[in-house]
């Protein structure tokens, strides 16, 4: 099982409030924290249904158990990486480091891909086999790299969710452009 874990979270979002205050056409400020949120709250849904990080921020994926030889490589399942910054095992309390070079390779990429041709080389910690644990760096970078369909996706959500706050159930309108928004966030499945 592979147990996945934000470290770190974005410093910034893909889109600033002035950009959404001016997509809103508002201009005064009595409602920024509610904006603010709903910025936070689409990047979140579109990262959660891409399976990518938008902007830089540090992620953990820990793996119960040990790969087989010639198994499929250890993927890092939020793209696109940036780095793979460690690759460590459980010994007791402790968590070492596999050294790169040390017959592991670490790719990064589209995929942070952790591959191990050799079984017998996988350490183990009093004679178990041990949890490994990798951290990587994922995301496009800052917001001027953020592909421009998830910046207009985030717009129109915070468009909806702002105009239509309070509405219980979701209307004609508001169903017509959340589809929209859908269809831009299911363009940048291969971005």
């Amino acid at each position: 099982m592979i147990r996945p874990r934000l470290l770190v979270p974005p410093e910034t979002e893909p889109v600033s409030l002035a950009e959404a205050k001016q997509f809103l056409a508002i201009t005064h400020s009595l409602r920024d924290d509610l904006i603010s949120r709903l910025i936070k709250g689409a990047r979140e849904h579109i990262e959660t249904v891409l399976n990518r990080g938008l902007i830089t921020q540090e992620w953990e994926w820990v793996m119960d158990g040990t790969p087989g030889p010639g198994s499929e490589p250890w993927l890092v399942s939020r793209q696109p990486v940036q780095s793979v910054d460690a690759v460590e095992y459980r010994a007791g309390a402790l968590w070492l480091p596999l050294a790169v070079g040390s017959g592991f390779a670490f790719t990064e990429g589209d995929y942070g891909i952790v591959t191990r041709p050799d079984l017998s080389d996988w350490p183990v910690a009093d004679g178990q086999t041990a949890n490994y644990r990798v951290r990587a760096t994922i995301g496009y970078g800052d917001a001027d790299a953020v592909p421009e369909s998830a910046k207009v996706a985030i717009l129109h959500y915070v468009v909806v969710n702002y105009e239509m706050r309070g509405v219980a159930f979701a209307t004609d309108d508001k169903t017509s452009v959340l589809k929209t928004c859908e269809n831009l966030v299911n363009s940048m499945r291969w971005q």
